[in-house]
């Protein structure tokens, strides 16, 4: 008996062993089905996306949308410049202006050196100055000016109406006291003309 259990053990080893190799061959076919047929459902699905996406982009290009105005509006931008940049403003003109100013200095002073060389010399070789005719007469500050001759008319406005005379300049200031005075004595001696009737 125990003879005939190890043969039997025997024989049952081999076919585990025969059994767990074909269980391994079967999980690796498996998987290789399983790769293979998922593998073409992914690029599938991926060529999909991406054929969506280009006609998502070309829908896009080939749709052109067309406003129509409902209204124009016009705006009117007005640049107040401060104290400051006014200031620069007239610092760079003032710059300008002096570089032209001595430019022209310059040229002019150049232009009268070469008028200066180019001018013959006088007749005779001699360079003496010809004295010209003079152009103020001497003595014409001291000359006494004419005085001019008024009319009455001009003195009786210029001593008594005009804007000299005695009366423009006292009656600016002496106006006040004129009124308050004049009030006074007209409430004194006319006040019974102001007073109300007596009730009825």
């Amino acid at each position: 008996k125990e003879e005939e259990k190890e043969e039997i053990v025997a024989a049952s080893e081999p076919a585990t062993k025969d059994d767990e190799e074909t269980k391994e061959s079967d999980d690796k076919a498996e998987e290789k089905e399983a790769t293979s047929t998922t593998t073409p459902d992914a690029d599938a699905t991926t060529s999909k996306e991406t054929a969506i996406k280009k006609e998502e982009t070309n829908e896009e290009t080939t749709t052109t949308t067309t406003t129509t105005p409902i209204c124009s509006v016009t705006f009117n931008v007005e640049f107040k410049p401060s104290s400051k940049d006014i200031r620069e403003a007239l610092h760079d003109m003032l710059n300008k202006v002096s570089k032209r100013k001595a430019a022209a200095i310059d040229n002019l002073r150049k232009s009268a050196a070469a008028v200066s060389r180019a001018a013959p010399p006088p007749a005779g070789g001699s360079t003496d100055v010809i004295p010209s005719q003079r152009a103020v007469k001497p003595g014409f500050l001291n000359a006494k000016s004419k005085k001019v001759q008024e009319d009455a008319l001009t003195k009786f406005y210029n001593r008594f109406l005009g804007p000299t005379s005695l009366l423009r300049t006292v009656v600016p200031v002496v106006k006040n006291y004129i009124i308050f005075f004049g009030a006074v004595a007209f409430f004194h001696f006319r006040g019974q003309f102001m007073a109300l009737p007596p009730p009825v």
